[in-house]
């Protein structure tokens, strides 16, 4: 399973993240490849957007999606204003 995740804010300054979940499935010997995706998450999440408190949520909201036991490796490139 791969993650993504995008943060953004309503008309009204309420801030959001999304987490999708993305895989590639063969449903039987017969059939191709087939590209999978499913929204785990949509969260409002007030509070500080620091690199550390939003990888903290998204592990948190991945864990509770249950889908944990299907995840090998969590990995993420650290991309925010924590470090400009």
């Amino acid at each position: 399973i791969s993650f993504t995740s995008d943060i953004w804010s309503d008309s009204k300054l309420h801030p959001f993240l999304a987490v999708t979940a993305h895989w590639i499935l063969k449903e039987n010997k017969n059939t191709a490849l087939v590209l999978k995706a499913v929204l785990i998450t949509f969260h409002h999440i007030p509070g500080s957007h620091t690199g550390k408190a939003l990888a903290s949520k998204i592990l948190e909201l991945v864990y509770g999606a249950e889908v944990k036991h299907n995840v090998r490796v969590l990995s993420y490139p650290v991309v925010c204003s924590d470090f400009v």
